[in-house]
């Protein structure tokens, strides 16, 4: 297995990343300089594609998590 590097966008922070059951990055909450958390799903390359915003990251971590045990699978 090797370690992806993540490319975060500018100006956002990471702030929780979720893994698959094999310690792959899937889904990652970034917080940028106004205060506005993104939810973004990690490809296996480490690029990113934007899925939820919101002012809280609470409905973001519900939206990754249900995801996760639904068994979504990463982008390819």
């Amino acid at each position: 297995m090797k370690d992806i590097k993540i490319k975060y966008p500018k100006n956002q922070k990471a702030m929780e990343t979720y893994y698959t059951t094999e310690h792959i990055p899937i889904y990652t909450i970034t917080r940028d300089k106004i205060g506005e958390y993104t939810l973004y799903q990690i490809n296996s390359i480490g690029n990113l594609t934007k899925i939820k915003t919101n002012q809280t990251p609470v409905k973001l971590d519900e939206y990754a998590t249900e995801q996760i045990m639904e068994g979504t699978k990463e982008i390819k």
